[in-house]
């Protein structure tokens, strides 16, 4: 309750009135998973979370269990081998830093996590078909590049593709579409946090840029990033 009123929400009448649905957000590391989990906690809520980074840490496992996550093998595969070695060097955390490493070192030798994804999409097509909704950040691993050096800068990275799959799964188990909610969560020029629900998108025709250009359009200008040049002018 106390995280749900730390934000100011916009569009909370484009929720279904029932699950499944797939909220898909941006995560600029403002206390987006708290802040949603509170707003939806008239649902069944699972947060998507990163396999390694927090599925294998004997803390965060603990945590994640207790908010019901769920959890997807990750991928640095947008950054250039360069790009990745200076991400090495800006991880503070020993434990982050070696599985950061591992994540790369797989995707150097052409490795995919086949069976961490397989299991994924199966997990959430389970949770989707009974009725659950899913939270989703395809911005990937934080890459500690913000301000001062905290984990994440506040504007939008190129996002991976990955809940057209579930969405395809579900279908083909259960007949129907689910539909996709862009969700903005950000913090505004005075301030204040700021939580946008879109209207849903059919999964039939959405699939992740153009989600996350509509996730774009409900942040500022200056919090774009990747997707600033995909905006109309005003």
């Amino acid at each position: 309750h106390l995280y749900a009123k730390e934000a100011d929400v916009e569009g909370i009448d484009n929720l279904p009135a029932n699950g499944p649905f797939i909220v898909v957000a941006n995560h600029f590391n403002v206390k987006e998973t708290e802040i949603l989990l509170a707003t939806l906690k008239k649902y069944d809520t699972h947060i998507v979370a990163a396999e390694k980074v927090h599925g294998e840490h004997p803390v965060r496992k603990i945590g994640l269990n207790l908010i019901r996550a769920i959890t997807a093998p990750e991928s640095l595969a947008h950054l250039s081998e360069v790009e990745k070695q200076e991400l090495l060097e800006r991880i503070p955390d020993v434990f982050v830093k070696e599985k950061y490493q591992e994540v790369i070192d797989a995707e150097t030798l052409g490795k995919t996590d086949t069976s961490g994804l397989l299991k994924f999409i199966r997990s959430s097509t389970a949770l989707l078909s009974r009725g659950d909704v899913l939270v989703i950040y395809p911005e990937g691993l934080w890459l500690y590049d913000g301000e001062n050096g905290s984990s994440r800068s506040h504007s939008l990275y190129k996002a991976y593709s990955g809940f057209e799959l579930i969405a395809e799964q579900y279908k083909k188990l259960t007949g129907k579409t689910v539909p996709i909610i862009p969700t903005a969560v950000y913090i505004d020029e005075q301030g204040e946090k700021k939580v946008k629900f879109a209207s849903a998108l059919d999964a039939n025709s959405s699939d992740t840029h153009a989600c996350m250009e509509e996730i774009a359009r409900m942040l500022p200008k200056s919090q774009q990033g990747y997707y600033a040049t995909k905006q109309e002018p005003d």
